[in-house]
């Protein structure tokens, strides 16, 4: 219809009717990103004489450059177009306008102000009654939050965009929002969710035969099922990834991938086909990928001797890339493991570990380098297997709290003696459980200040069935154990606690050192030794990152009065955010227990990121927050405290938090999913309780998950009355028992999320 009018006699060149299918034809274009067809059409002449008609061509030629990466003609046309736009006192114009400059924004990752754009362009959009501008304000705003890593947010407006979407049959779109909400639950750790969101995106876009978005899909649908160990299936999509693209350097990733993939299948054949055929391709830098999946592939057949060469070669050629340089020198001395030479095994894990604490310095933020060393794992897991074996079981808890550490972002030039852990489990009066997971074998040291023991454990894939169980149980159906007989409460106990009956002296305190997804249960409420319910019956149970960092944090603490900060109950929350109905009494009940010129109070609309972050936070000894958190798996140290809202945001990070020093003695998180955002591998719940530990707070008593804030406030209340004369240990426990014992809060998701964490021996 639209090519009929404009090839037709009846339109006269450079009219407004001519133009406005023009507009048109170059709309339908830009949507199939064929945006140099679209520049062609809009190229025309004589321009367009109606105002409105020329900020449209504007607006279309911006987007059709920005297309085609053009980001200095994309830009000026842009601001041409909003100018005039503003000029003309259209809004709809300038809110159309603002949706293409926050995607050029994007683009340039620019985020802050594409938030702040869009902002403006969602008001506008309201006020107009325009769900069309609304749904595309919407996406492009969970575009956003997705690139900052605010994945709860992201997903938050991108389910609002998806259903404005099909609400008004916008195909295209649909599948973006479908796409960009399997990459935030990818990011979160939810593979099932992120899987079924990614084929129906991958669906749409072959349906509506937008190659390049059906190519991107389908990565990331690999992506999704290599992390949870369905090679067979990744490989599929990835190569049909590669049938979609003719990049090079794309051809060079997928196959790269599918090389991988196939490592890990232990198909070393296949794998090495791959391998050849993405060497040459893309950029030249790219042959160091070829040299290190040689290596893994020469290891795996069992020729040592070449893969040790062709490690050493990808070393050589990893020019700055540090990701690259470490994990090929942590693969080399297991290398030797599997090749039988003890003695260079510890030789070579003493030069890696070096080389990573020189290349840690160097790595860019810590989210890179927490995430990073997580990686490294398995590797380390692997020595410390190997330790283990040879009977050298103080060794392989060395090692593995070193990485657990350097996982944890600290640094090991600090405390170059190893910790002694018999001494921290004498200074803090606790019996230490230390667990470190692994994929062929697990273990348990069990330390008290007389000595230690070490215990083997099943594979960590079978003790994570048994931990998601058990939450599923505890949290999601919200049940409490009728007996502890079965079921994966029982078998958890006979596998993390039983080994420890011998050592574990009635009513001694625990210092649990968890690993992985162990962070992510309290060990309060597994059974007990004695006939009682629950663990916390006989014990109190802390919790520790790792023992470098509290041998770490042995030093001259800085005596505060006694005084609070406690800060919540804003007058409004952002948007996504709903009221907690108890905050309020909460907070008049915790400052209760405090001398009144000793209190400050952050409520209301004081109860903003401002004037929390104008606080001299170091002056308190005690620090409550009763508010919303979010957790951020993908990005665990942008994790955050909810305020009100102002000119500077609503969210305090774990990055701002971990910056301010603290001498606190306690800070209580009262807020959902305060305890952490993630469970990397090797250490634990990296996000507020963390931060506030890095920041010097002594202890951190935090929740594991959602918690209900009426709950919250009763059992805060029962704590601070009863936290005079006794420890935050004894009285946080007394105050759970009190629970236990209540008609209303019996059950475990009530009282069982808080967790004290503690990271001083003093």
């Amino acid at each position: 219809m639209v090519d009929q009018q404009l090839n037709g006699h009846s339109l006269v060149s450079g009219s407004d009717q001519e133009w406005k299918f023009r507009l048109l034809k170059a709309d339908i274009l830009l949507n199939k990103r064929m945006a140099t067809e679209a520049e062609v059409v809009l190229n025309h002449t004589p321009e367009p004489q109606n105002a409105l008609i020329r900020t449209r061509r504007l607006m279309h030629l911006g987007l059709a450059r920005l297309r085609q990466f053009d980001i200095p003609s994309a830009t000026k046309y842009l601001d041409q177009a909003l100018t005039d736009a503003k000029a003309l006192k259209s809004s709809e114009l300038e809110t159309l306008i603002e949706i293409r400059k926050s995607a050029l924004q994007i683009t340039l990752n620019q985020t802050d102000e594409a938030e702040v754009t869009l902002r403006h362009a969602i008001a506008t959009a309201v006020t107009l009654g325009d769900d069309y501008l609304l749904a595309q304000c919407l996406g492009n705003m969970g575009i956003v939050l997705l690139r900052n890593n605010h994945l709860n947010e992201a997903i938050y407006w991108l389910q609002q965009a998806l259903a404005k979407f099909e609400q008004l049959q916008l195909a295209g779109n649909r599948v973006k929002a479908l796409g960009n909400l399997g990459v935030c639950y990818q990011s979160l750790g939810d593979f099932e969710k992120a899987k079924d969101l990614l084929q129906q995106a991958t669906l749409g876009a072959e349906k509506l035969g937008n190659i390049a978005e059906q190519q991107y899909w389908q990565g990331n649908l690999g992506i999704v099922r290599e992390e949870v160990g369905d090679y067979k299936g990744a490989i599929a999509n990835f190569k049909k990834a590669l049938e979609l693209t003719t990049e090079s350097d794309r051809k060079a990733q997928w196959l790269n991938n599918i090389s991988l993939a196939y490592i890990d299948l232990k198909d070393y054949g296949t794998a090495e086909l791959f391998n050849n055929q993405a060497k040459g391709l893309g950029n030249p830098d790219r042959i160091r990928y070829h040299r290190f999946n040689a290596a893994r592939i020469a290891q795996g057949r069992k020729q040592f001797g070449q893969a040790e060469t062709l490690y050493r070669q990808a070393i050589s050629l990893a020019g700055n890339d540090s990701e690259l340089i470490l994990e090929t020198a942590f693969r080399l001395a297991t290398l030797f493991i599997d090749s039988g030479e003890p003695g260079k095994v510890a030789i070579a894990f003493k030069q890696a570990e070096e080389l990573a604490e020189r290349q840690r310095t160097t790595m860019q933020g810590d989210e890179y380098r927490i995430s990073y060393f997580a990686k490294l794992k398995p590797l380390f897991q692997k020595y410390i297997d190997f330790l283990i074996a040879q009977g050298k079981k103080e060794e392989a808890l060395t090692v593995a709290d070193s990485s657990r550490a350097r996982a944890l972002g600290d640094s090991l030039t600090t405390a170059s003696v190893a910790p002694n852990a018999m001494n921290i489990a004498s200074s803090t009066k606790r019996t230490i459980l230390y667990y470190s997971l692994g994929a062929a074998a697990s273990h348990l040291w069990v330390i008290e200040p007389s000595g230690m023991e070490v215990y083997s454990l099943p594979p960590e894939e079978q003790i994570r069935k048994l931990v998601e169980e058990y939450r599923e149980f505890v949290v999601t159906a919200m049940r409490e154990p009728d007996d502890n007989s079965s079921g994966a409460r029982a078998k958890l106990f006979q596998l993390l606690l039983e080994p420890a009956r011998k050592q574990l002296k009635e009513q001694v305190p625990l210092l649990v050192v968890a690993d992985s997804f162990l962070h992510s249960i309290n060990f309060e409420l597994l059974p007990s030794f004695a006939d009682h319910r629950y663990l916390i019956e006989d014990h109190e149970v802390a919790v520790s990152p790792s023992l470098r960092t509290m041998q770490m944090s042995k030093r001259q603490l800085r005596k505060t009065p006694r005084s609070l900060l406690v800060v919540g109950d804003p007058d409004h929350y952002p948007e996504g955010f709903k009221d907690l109905a108890n905050a309020a009494a909460e907070i008049k009940s915790v400052a209760s227990f405090f001398p009144k010129d000793r209190v400050t109070k952050l409520t209301g609309e004081e109860a903003s990121r401002t004037r929390y972050l104008a606080q001299p936070v170091e002056n308190f000894s005690h620090l409550h927050f009763a508010m919303h958190a979010i957790a951020n798996s993908a990005s665990p140290l942008d994790s955050a405290l909810i305020l009100r809202e102002d000119p500077r945001g609503y969210r305090v990070t774990a990055r701002d938090l971990a910056r301010r020093p603290l001498h606190a003695d306690l800070v209580t998180l009262s807020a959902c999913s305060g305890a952490g955002a993630k469970t990397f591998p090797g250490e634990g719940l990296v996000g507020l309780s963390r931060a506030f530990l890095q920041a010097g707070a002594k202890q951190v008593i935090a929740g594991l998950w959602d918690v209900h804030d009426g709950a919250a406030a009763e059992l805060f209340a029962d704590f601070y009355a009863g936290l005079e004369g006794h420890t935050a240990s004894q009285s946080l426990r007394a105050a759970k028992c009190n629970m236990i014992q209540s008609k209303v809060y019996h059950k475990p998701y009530y009282w069982g999320p808080w967790q004290l964490y503690i990271n001083t021996v003093q």
